[in-house]
């Protein structure tokens, strides 16, 4: 299958990096924003930013150390599908 122009080989592999970041990432954003006691728009931010998607210094970092830049892309295209789809939903929850 392609991903936005990213071959999906382990498409397992792509949803637990998906995972891992957004949803392991929302877990630990609402914790420390319970843990700070953040309220309003820096409960938001705290929120959103640790839920965000995989950002493009994934597939950077691949690059560099000359690892598998079709994986990073994957992950990072479909990250951003993901977050297209979850960080309207956080927002409009968060309000």
């Amino acid at each position: 299958g392609v991903v936005c122009g990213g071959r999906v080989d382990h498409f397992k592999w792509i949803a637990l990096g998906i995972g891992l970041r957004t949803g392991l990432g929302l877990i630990l954003g609402i914790l420390v924003s319970n843990f700070f006691g953040l309220n309003g728009v820096e409960r938001m931010a705290v929120i959103i930013g640790s839920a965000s998607p995989n950002g493009y210094t994934t597939l950077i970092y691949a690059s560099i150390a000359k690892l598998d830049k079709h994986y990073a892309a994957s992950l990072v295209s479909a990250s951003l599908i993901v977050g297209i789809i979850l960080l309207p939903i956080l927002l409009y929850f968060l309000k």
